[in-house]
């Protein structure tokens, strides 16, 4: 539209005007590069200053048995009667997001994290509170999906490496927990546990 006479005004106005716009595309663009390379470095200055290396043994990092906080049954209990409800207040008191349940003989059988507890509550209709909740392990265990995720726990023994532990954890789908036992058999009792963030930060 505009003239000859006033076409270079033109330009420069609009120039000036999707300027201010590129500077702030590219300072962003920027900004996230150098944010996520800059966080980067920090993980693996961190994982350095801890002494998390791959070649780490699981036993140095792990939370051993003494410091679980588990669902410990009785000789005999049923795990299929555990109250749900009791798992997710023992989460809500300890301030953790996920409990192992543990036979007597101290061997994980599933471990359950307190997300799923929120979203079994939810699939009701109408929604439940989860802290109202009367439902047992087995009505948890009787749909496949959530059986399978209570299911997948990864098991090391305690020779293994942080490197083993995280390709064990990655073998399975969906597991977030390697359990740290005598023989790195699933049916020994546990000594000690991994969590997904605590194997996060190894190189």
């Amino acid at each position: 539209m505009a003239t000859d006479q006033t076409r270079p005004e033109m330009a420069r106005l609009v120039f000036a005007s999707i300027l201010p716009l590129l500077g702030t595309w590219v300072g962003t663009v920027l900004a996230f590069y150098f944010a996520r390379e800059n966080m980067s470095a920090a993980t693996e200055n961190t994982a350095r200053l801890l002494g998390l290396q791959s070649s780490t043994p699981v036993t140095a990092i792990m939370v051993p048995k003494a410091r679980m906080i588990t669902h410990n049954l009785a000789a005999g209990a049923d795990v299929l009667t555990v109250q749900l409800v009791d798992l997710y207040k023992r989460m809500l008191a300890a301030g953790i997001a996920r409990i192992p349940i543990l036979d007597a003989s101290g061997t994980v059988l599933y471990t359950v994290h307190k997300a799923m507890l929120t979203a079994f509550a939810a699939s009701f209709a109408p929604p439940k509170d989860p802290a109202a909740l009367t439902e047992q392990m087995h009505h948890l265990l009787a749909d496949p999906d959530r059986k399978r995720l209570v299911e997948a726990m990864g098991f090391v023994g305690p020779s293994a490496l942080i490197e083993d532990a995280r390709n064990r954890m990655r073998s399975i789908p969906d597991c977030n927990d390697v359990f740290v036992t005598s023989s790195g058999k699933k049916t020994d009792p546990v000594i000690g546990w991994l969590t997904n963030t605590d194997l996060a930060g190894a190189e």
